[in-house]
């Protein structure tokens, strides 16, 4: 009887053992263009006042501000009010394959590829809405580290 129990449970434990080898986390984006660059962004100046506002942003179009430009949003909540998140412009689906940049409209929680038409859900992490019209599927927008110190915001790629 407990030959039988410890033949059940090596046979378990090599089951168990074949799934988390074979299995793998899911990366997004691995072919981005890297770009190493850190951007100080001071909420007393009054270009970044938007991010002052929940669902406020700016875009930093400046050489060497990520791949395309980024996007630094306010993602706070009522939980979390200091929640900050940059993306990325560039365009992440298959069809556009990073070269297109995307828009945002002031205090937008949307933005959108002008080309391919995919929108990505800044709220949810930069994950695709709606697929392109070619029916190309998209990646989330690539984001980059974000923290806040109470009174800059500080985005960087290192």
């Amino acid at each position: 009887m407990q030959s039988n129990m410890q033949s059940k449970l090596k046979i378990v434990a090599i089951i168990c053992f074949l799934i988390f080898s074979f299995s793998k986390c899911i990366t997004y984006n691995v072919n981005f263009p890297f770009v190493s660059f850190e951007r100080t962004y001071d909420l007393y100046l009054s270009s970044n006042a938007d991010l002052y506002s929940m669902s406020g942003s700016i875009i930093d179009t400046t050489v060497g501000a990520g791949y395309k430009g980024i996007i630094v949003f306010r993602r706070a909540s009522d939980g979390y009010p200091d929640d900050f998140i940059c993306f990325d412009r560039a365009c992440t689906s298959d069809g556009c394959n990073y070269y297109n940049k995307i828009e945002l409209g002031r205090f937008d929680i949307f933005a959108k590829c002008p080309v391919c038409g995919t929108q990505y859900d800044l709220l949810s992490y930069g994950w695709p809405t709606t697929s392109n019209a070619e029916g190309n599927k998209s990646n989330p927008l690539q984001q980059y580290s974000t923290y806040f110190s109470g009174r800059h915001v500080v985005v960087e790629n290192k």
